[in-house]
């Protein structure tokens, strides 16, 4: 079994990687202009910071993950970075929505209308 790392400075020592060169696991096929918090912030702000599917706030999110809330891609394409394509989501939510895409992909393209 590989060992796992403690943090991502051991990750890319027991990867032989360049930390400069390379992302981790999670961020490696998102652009970079993807992973800018400011970028991501307007998008949860544009959707008042709530789980634009089941409604569960930023606030209480953080307290359960840890963490803000996700900005999911509605065409799941990575690189349409268009702020129409864009939609905040919960962990949990995030997840559900990765099943049954054809499905969900036109539920928030009509859902997004209503911000135009």
């Amino acid at each position: 079994m590989r060992e796992q790392p403690e943090n991502l400075s051991e990750y890319y020592v027991l990867d032989g990687m360049n930390r400069e060169d390379k992302k981790p696991p999670y961020q490696a096929s998102y652009p970079s202009e993807f992973m800018d918090f400011a970028f991501k912030d307007t998008i949860r702000r544009r959707d008042s910071r709530i789980c634009q599917l089941c409604g569960t706030k930023q606030s209480e999110h953080k307290v359960l993950y840890r963490k803000k809330l996700s900005i999911h891609h509605i065409d799941y394409d990575k690189d349409n970075l268009d702020e129409n394509n864009l939609i905040t989501l919960c962990q949990p939510c995030n997840c559900k929505v990765n099943f049954d895409r054809r499905n969900w992909r036109h539920y928030f393209e009509i859902k997004q209308r209503g911000y135009k």
